[in-house]
C-alpha cells in the first residue's frame, strides 16, 4: 500500500523580529506587551536579546511594529522590524530569503501596558 502525503497548507503568520532588548527581559513580559495589540498567535526569545513575535493579520503585526519600535522597554528602546510573511509554499520554494518591511510610526504607546510590564513584580 503506498502511502501518500498530505500537505496541509499554514496560514501565513506576519512576524516581528523584536531586538535591543535588555537581557533580563523575559518571554513573559514580551507575551503580556504584544499581546495587547491583539491577533498574536505566538511569541517567544530567540536568544538574550531577541524575540520573535507572530501575528494572525499584517494589519496586526504593523500596529506593534507602530506602537513599539523605538520605544523604551527597561530604558532600552526596543528594535521592532515586520519580516515578510510565511508560509509552508514558501518554505519549500527554496533558499529565498525573506523580504523585510521598513516601518516608521508616529504612534503613541499605552503607557499603562508598560508599567504592567515594567512593574509587575512590584
Amino acid at each position: 500500500m503506498i502511502k501518500t502525503e498530505e500537505k496541509l497548507e499554514k496560514p501565513m503568520e506576519f512576524r516581528i523580529i523584536v531586538s535591543n532588548l535588555r537581557n533580563t527581559v523575559t518571554a513573559g513580559d514580551i507575551e503580556e506587551l504584544f499581546g495587547d495589540v491583539g491577533g498574536m498567535t505566538e511569541s517567544r526569545l530567540v536568544r538574550p536579546g531577541t524575540a520573535e513575535v507572530i501575528y494572525k493579520t499584517k494589519e496586526d503585526a504593523q500596529k506593534a511594529v507602530d506602537l513599539y519600535h523605538n520605544r523604551q522597554l527597561d530604558g532600552q528602546p526596543m528594535n521592532c522590524l515586520l519580516v515578510a510573511p510565511r508560509s509552508t509554499v514558501a518554505a519549500t520554494k527554496g533558499n529565498a530569503k525573506p523580504a523585510l518591511y521598513s516601518t516608521n510610526s508616529n504612534v503613541e504607546p499605552d503607557i499603562s501596558t508598560f508599567h504592567k510590564v515594567l512593574f509587575s513584580n512590584l
